[in-house]
């Protein structure tokens, strides 16, 4: 059911609405919705690939670059993409070597953000 609701909500209330009034019972429509999902499932896994940035940060740079190279060609611009890998790769490193390490405590640092917290945890 996420799938059905995460992608675009509120045009699928109506169907999905539908879809439980005809199936009846939850388990019924829980298979049904299930087997709906199935097509969009198939095809961000086919045709979706890996954002180039994340495979970078995770140090999959042989992966980012097929891909690059992939989306690139279809520009006729497939030359760069080795340096343009190699720097971003930089970059993130420098982004990751400067990040400060938090924690849950720090939500609690001022006043403001130990109630914004707190009121985010009770609503």
């Amino acid at each position: 059911m996420w799938i059905n609701m995460a992608i675009t909500w509120s045009p699928n209330m109506p169907p999905i609405a539908l879809m439980a009034w005809l199936t009846k019972e939850w388990r019924l429509f829980a298979l049904v919705n299930g087997i709906v999902c199935i097509p969009g499932i198939l095809f961000c896994l086919v045709f979706i690939s890996e954002s180039p940035r994340w495979l970078i940060h995770k140090g999959k740079i042989g992966a980012a670059t097929d891909i690059m190279k992939n989306e690139f060609c279809r520009g006729k611009i497939g030359e760069e993409v080795e340096s343009i890998v190699i720097r971003e790769c930089e970059l993130s490193h420098r982004a990751d070597a400067k990040k400060r390490k938090y924690s849950i405590h720090h939500l609690f640092y001022s006043r403001k953000l130990a109630t914004i917290t707190i009121v985010l945890a009770f609503s």
